[in-house]
């Protein structure tokens, strides 16, 4: 289990530090606003989803036409960044059919993102932090998952994982407009 301590500064609000053995999530964040799961028609649900995958399905295609492969497979090899799991090294690239994202990263495996009608949800099966589920907070625009206790947003998560994978700051489009 994760133990957490406040802190607070003279200058600064007081910062949630959670600290977890068991996850490769972010484990140090700011304490997150209160998710809470929306009830959304299907339509506001399908408009949503499609949104955030086609918006994330863009920005990836585009960051992997302008990175050199053969350096971030090297870089993943000299830190031990190299999935269990995964396609060929030589495999980049970013595919979205029928609601479902394939994002393969070569030695970092493959990220499987894709949405949940039935549940409203949009999931995510990532070879760093494993399986999430996302539910959509209307009130702050965000898919988040809150799994035992962990909240994290798909933003959050992705921004975090991509950033190591391509070896700069990824910053994902996710939130789109109110329906």
């Amino acid at each position: 289990m994760g133990a957490t301590t406040t802190k607070t500064s003279p200058t600064s609000s007081p910062i949630k530090l959670t600290i977890s053995s068991f996850s490769t999530s972010p484990t140090i964040s700011e304490q997150s606003p209160p998710y809470t799961s929306s009830k959304l028609s299907g339509n506001e649900y399908h408009k949503l989803s499609n949104l955030a995958l086609d918006n994330l399905t863009e920005y990836l295609e585009g960051i992997i036409e302008e990175v050199d492969v053969e350096r971030l497979e090297q870089l993943a090899k000299e830190s031990n960044q190299v999935a269990k799991r995964g396609g060929p090294a030589s495999e980049w690239d970013c595919e979205y059919s029928s609601g479902v994202l394939n994002l393969r990263l070569g030695s970092h495996g493959t990220y499987v993102i894709n949405k949940q009608p039935p549940n409203q949800q949009i999931w995510l099966s990532s070879p760093k932090s494993g399986p999430k589920r996302f539910d959509y907070d209307r009130e702050h625009k965000v898919w988040f998952s809150n799994k035992e206790g962990e909240v994290v947003s798909l933003k959050e998560l992705l921004d975090s994982e991509l950033s190591v994978a391509f070896d700069s700051p990824v910053d994902v489009p996710l939130s789109g407009e109110e329906c």
